[in-house]
């Protein structure tokens, strides 16, 4: 097998699926080691419903509408046989970027009352570096937890 440098192997990139709440999801993770502790840059590239009643699992959840997916991160915990996503907790981002306590490129959408982090990819690993061991980053209640079968 030869392997091209824009092969997903090549750049330490995985692809992801597990089922949660009736829905099989698909991501790509571009993994990146900063100090002792491993992230994940997530890009969803699908999702279909699982066990529909009509039978039909072939509807894409990514599909139709006019939106962009967008990245996400989230710190990588290995427990035994167990893998963790701890995914950064937005509501965290947004209070501290309304204090002015973080210091981070972002665009904020007042009409969705989101916040965008558009800071470059070296801005985001200085950030993960400085603030990454601090538990209040990541959401809990959206740790995705895969066990090894």
């Amino acid at each position: 097998m030869i392997v091209k440098e824009d092969s997903i192997l090549y750049s330490n990139s995985y692809v992801a699926e597990f089922i949660r709440n009736g829905y099989r999801y698909y991501m790509i993770c571009s993994l990146v080691k900063l100090g002792k502790d491993l992230f994940a840059n997530i890009e969803p590239v699908g999702g279909k419903p699982v066990n529909t009643p009509t039978g039909n699992d072939s509807d894409d959840l990514f599909s139709g509408g006019s939106y962009i997916t967008s990245n996400s991160i989230a710190k990588l915990v290995f427990n035994g046989n167990e893998m963790e996503f701890r995914f950064i907790d937005p509501g965290f981002i947004r209070e501290q970027l309304k204090k002015g306590t973080l210091a981070i490129k972002y665009e904020k959408d007042d009409l969705f009352e989101t916040d965008l982090i558009t800071a470059s990819s070296i801005d985001l690993q200085h950030f993960l570096a400085k603030y990454g061991k601090d538990e209040r980053l990541y959401n809990k209640e959206n740790t995705v937890t895969l066990k090894k079968i």
